[in-house]
């Protein structure tokens, strides 16, 4: 095949997404192949790399796919390697506090539906007041 008049075994789409994969499986490697926190080891496509201080982030490692192999090391450590269950709880930190009460009070529907079984009663009595 000819892709862009060079001799060429895939197309540079499918070229960046063998890079990238290439890269990601390199990264797990790297990092130990298992979650941070849960020390879980499942399917590479699980795994996420989370910045532990979001102001010391340079790049996106999803972005970095065309940087050498030292400048996304250098990234790499400044992230910890999470599943997606951790990662998103990692995230999950907008409705806790003053933002939940924040979210409860503009809720507009009836507040008896709101699932809030996680707090304990006195947290559930004062948002479901407000």
């Amino acid at each position: 095949m000819r892709y862009d008049g060079r001799r060429r075994s895939c197309c540079f789409s499918c070229q960046t997404s063998i890079r990238r994969l290439r890269n990601k499986l390199s990264a797990i490697s790297m990092k130990g192949e298992e979650c941070g926190i849960c020390s879980i080891s499942v399917s590479i496509a699980s795994f996420n790399f989370h910045h532990r201080n979001g102001e010391e982030k340079n790049n996106r490692i999803s972005r970095m796919n065309k940087s050498s192999w030292k400048s996304i090391c250098a990234e790499l450590d400044l992230c910890m390697m999470l599943c997606s269950c951790c990662h998103n709880i990692e995230h999950s930190n907008r409705f806790e506090g003053v933002r939940l009460q924040y979210a409860v009070a503009g809720y507009k529907g009836d507040k008896s539906d709101l699932y809030l079984d996680w707090l304990s009663e006195e947290e559930r009595q004062l948002l479901l007041s407000l």
